[in-house]
């Protein structure tokens, strides 16, 4: 990992943990379940190395156990890639932290997500179950873009994903995507993996930003793939496929929070506002979650950011209606009723 990308992840530490912050008063687990919540423990942990600061009983458990899930998902992707006979590709995870950031240690991962096509979902679906996995909820196509499966031994997820985004966002398609893999040689795998396209990747990185309401390790990803990779062509592919303006977006704010690589993108007065609200990590580790609403809402903002009057109007109605946190399912939630 190069100097200035470590230093705008540091950045984002700092940014997060606040003025006040205090090595003296903190709450261990605390800041440990934030930082994971914003998925940069690693950055956290060099953030406290470089300060002198020790590390505390729970980041030092939390090492330990990361260790182990490189290990456990390691094996599976053998497994994976021995086992899957359709189409394929891993989405981030172990390859994209090699390319990110040269160690698969600096990229904080909790699960393994895969890309097949929507047809081969019964077949891959038959293969996992005979490698220990179960489903952990029902398949809905019209309000998700993936489906989670748990090992039923040693409790690792899975992700299958027919499609980058949710069904209600614009994206590539699947077939192409998969026609247009790359192998990528895996150090820490010791095999090669098929992975996306660099313009496909960056495509990936900007929903998974905003998906995620702008967490750090999201604006880490970004500006490491800037940092290696043609920003003009990816915008580009951004532009294609209808998520300009979130790319945008998300650019603009990885620039106020430090980087340096690209000029600011020309925002609209509605996009600016927008951009406020992605911008700010001030104690970010410090803050209550969001409630069940506000994430609903903050899902549905993406769609009315889409690039073509048609595409957030549509975007916007379909993700109310069938959104992965549909209306009918919050109902029931707060009602105390179950599925």
């Amino acid at each position: 990992m190069d100097s200035e990308l470590e230093r705008f992840a540091l950045r984002q530490i700092e940014m997060a943990l606040g003025p006040d912050f205090s090595p003296r008063s903190y709450d261990e687990v605390k800041l440990l379940t934030s930082a994971i919540e914003h998925q940069c423990v690693p950055f956290l942990k060099l953030h406290f190395a470089n300060n002198d600061l020790e590390l505390s009983p729970p980041m030092l458990r939390w090492n330990r156990d990361s260790i182990a899930r490189t290990l456990l998902y390691s094996s599976i992707l053998h497994q994976v890639a021995s086992e899957l006979d359709v189409p394929w590709a891993v989405l981030k995870g172990i390859p994209l932290a090699e390319q990110l950031f040269g160690s698969a240690s600096w990229r904080q991962s909790t699960d393994l997500d895969i890309l097949i096509n929507w047809t081969d979902l019964e077949h891959v679906l038959k293969v996992l179950k005979k490698m220990g996995f179960i489903l952990e909820r029902k398949i809905r196509p019209w309000a998700y873009n993936q489906i989670a499966l748990r090992h039923r031994l040693h409790h690792a997820t899975l992700e299958l994903h027919w499609r980058l985004t949710l069904p209600y966002l614009p994206a590539p398609s699947t077939k192409t995507l998969l026609e247009t893999t790359f192998q990528f040689p895996s150090k820490t795998l010791g095999i090669s993996i098929p992975v996306l396209g660099p313009d496909a990747t960056f495509f990936n990185l900007v929903m998974h930003f905003h998906q995620h309401f702008s967490f750090i390790k999201g604006a880490i990803d970004l500006v490491a793939w800037m940092r290696l990779f043609d920003l003009d062509k990816g915008r580009e592919y951004c532009r294609t496929y209808g998520i300009g303006s979130l790319c945008d977006i998300a650019l603009g704010t990885t620039i106020i929070r430090g980087f340096e690589g690209c000029s600011f993108p020309n925002l609209s007065i509605l996009e600016k506002r927008f951009l406020e609200k992605r911008v700010s990590i001030q104690s970010a580790f410090f803050k209550e979650s969001d409630s069940e609403l506000q994430s609903y809402w903050k899902q549905l903002q993406n769609a009315l950011f889409l690039d073509t009057e048609e595409e957030r109007s549509e975007g916007f109605q379909k993700g109310l209606l069938f959104g992965p946190h549909r209306i009918s399912d919050f109902l029931q939630k707060i009602s105390g009723r179950q599925n």
